[in-house]
């Protein structure tokens, strides 16, 4: 009857600590996973999916040390570090979908963000109104009900979680990629699990619930379990999505062309229909008069590498036999790759039709496959 007893108040803290090193785990292998992709190919993208799941480990850390703090100031140290790390988490992973949107860093989103950030953090470094009941097997602490920073934090999850879905939602409206709106789909997803379902606790859990040991570990699950099945989505929808580092962020891509040193046309693709197969021929020739008129004016030896337009950007590649030109609404790591991956390949695979060139453009029209790799 002792040992039933004991396995009794044993086991929610073996319970929920469970739950917590099976979280860091799974965690700590998705931020060395990222964390090398990230030193291996440099994409932006993969180093704050890094950053983004350090934090999230340093949260399942601090919460696992809830469980085996010796006294009410540990536990309370634990419990507002533990806070602190999942907003900055959850800021991280706005300023990610930022960049997969825009590929910017600084919004108007942001900054209403960054402001509801500290202004959260600084409450929570303030003498936080806490409560901390102690039971069998450690205590149980949260925020008073109601008390000003639960509030400041609801209101901080809310504007995450609408942000979030802008995003999201404006960025599957836009993508033309099947494979990157499948992605969206799946980071919508991720997003609704980890950030939305974690926030209702605080709404819907009352005081007396959350003052007792089942009540806390009800809370704790509804907490933990959504949001780690959210961000543990949205990592392996990333992961998946970094074997093709085209589909990390969002662009709208409008023709490539690739045309000769002469200025003749040898290869188009136009991906929007605002452009027309005529339109690629006619700009060939254009873009040719206009670099080297600009060389010409300016006595530059080097090469024209973009073109600023009014919401546009025109990338150029000069190769030794070819130019190689991309139309985009702006120009990001991930077209950047592909637009360079892309050159390598035509002028790798096309090397001996461009060194005996004989005005025959048809044999380049097998470059559509190389489009399939790197821009689809």
């Amino acid at each position: 009857m002792i040992l039933q007893n004991q396995f009794i108040e044993i086991n929610p803290l073996m319970f929920l600590a469970f739950i917590q090193m099976v979280l860091i785990i799974s965690t700590i292998a998705l931020f060395i996973l990222f964390l090398f992709r990230y030193i291996k190919t440099h994409q932006k993208m993969l180093g704050y999916l890094a950053v983004l799941f350090f934090f999230y480990l340093i949260n399942n850390i601090l919460r696992l040390a809830q469980f085996f703090a010796s006294n009410q100031e540990s536990v309370k140290f634990y419990f507002i570090m533990a806070e602190i790390s999942g907003l900055i988490m959850l800021y991280s992973l706005i300023l990610l979908f930022e960049i997969f949107y825009r590929n910017t860093q600084f919004s108007n989103r942001q900054t209403i963000t960054t402001i509801s950030l500290f202004t959260v953090i600084g409450a929570l470094i303030s003498n936080p109104e806490l409560e901390v009941v102690p039971i069998s097997w450690g205590y149980l602490v949260n925020f008073q009900r109601f008390s000003i920073i639960m509030i400041l934090e609801l209101v901080f999850h809310i504007i995450a979680v609408a942000f979030l879905l802008i995003i999201l939602i404006n960025s599957r409206k836009s993508a033309w990629v099947q494979k990157q709106k499948k992605l969206i789909t799946w980071l919508l997803i991720g997003s609704l699990i980890g950030v939305l379902l974690p926030t209702l606790p605080n709404v819907i859990i009352t005081e007396e619930v959350s003052s007792n040991q089942s009540g806390f570990i009800m809370e704790h699950l509804f907490r933990s379990i959504p949001q780690s099945i959210g961000i543990l989505i949205v990592g392996i929808s990333f992961l998946k999505a970094s074997k093709n580092p085209w589909l990390l962020q969002r662009q709208k891509v409008y023709f490539l062309v690739v045309y000769s040193n002469s200025g003749l046309l040898l290869y188009s693709k136009t991906f929007s229909k605002e452009i027309t197969a005529d339109d690629t021929f006619l700009l060939a020739g254009a873009f040719s008069a206009v670099a080297s008129l600009i060389s010409g004016c300016t006595k530059s030896t080097g090469s024209v590498k973009s073109i600023l337009l009014e919401g546009k950007q025109l990338r150029v590649i000069n190769r030794e036999m070819f130019v190689c030109a991309l139309l985009v609404e702006y120009s990001t790591q991930a077209s950047e790759w592909a637009h360079e991956r892309f050159s390598f390949e035509f002028e790798k695979k096309f090397h001996t039709n461009l060194s005996n060139f004989d005005g025959e453009i048809s044999v380049f029209n097998s470059a559509e496959d190389i489009i399939k790799q790197y821009f689809t």
